[in-house]
């Protein structure tokens, strides 16, 4: 995943957002040759992920912040998971998890001067349903074409 498809995912997830829209739940058109192809969202922007961030029910202000603030977070885990899959460690599970307890950790800082105390039990459930798409997201590709072990999530596509 490159650092302009987690902007335009970040981009989408605003739009959503504010128009409470989720794709699943939009009326099919009949596309013609006036409409854009749709945009391909990352594995990790689901609707589960939309609908939780949709509920924490954010100003304007606030959805931006917050998509800077989760396009960061996102970055910095696919990047983390692609600099730990290269060193090959054989406890490549716990390093991912220890790492990424540390950014979100980062990313909760950030909500912080984010949310509101009201806010925040929706966070917390967008945060949960958010890091399991992310752990289901494809893995990386270590060298020698072995995989990393299941259930670490993540990776570049």
């Amino acid at each position: 995943m490159h650092m302009p498809t987690v902007r335009v995912a970040a981009l989408v997830l605003m739009f959503a957002v504010s128009y409470g829209a989720v794709a699943e739940d939009a009326p099919s058109a009949a596309p013609d040759a006036a409409t854009p192809a749709p945009v391909q969202l990352p594995s990790w922007m689901t609707g589960d992920v939309i609908k939780a961030a949709v509920a924490v029910n954010m100003t304007d202000a606030q959805q931006h912040d917050f998509n800077e603030a989760v396009g960061d977070y996102v970055t910095d885990h696919f990047a983390m998971i692609q600099k730990e899959a290269k060193r090959e460690a054989p406890d490549l599970e716990q390093r991912v998890k220890s790492r990424d307890g540390s950014l979100l950790h980062k990313l909760d800082d950030r909500m912080h001067t984010i949310l509101t105390a009201q806010q925040w039990p929706a966070y917390e459930n967008y945060r949960k349903v958010l890091q399991k798409d992310l752990k289901s997201a494809p893995l990386p590709q270590q060298s020698g074409g072995s995989r990393a072990q299941p259930g670490v999530g993540g990776g570049r596509g």
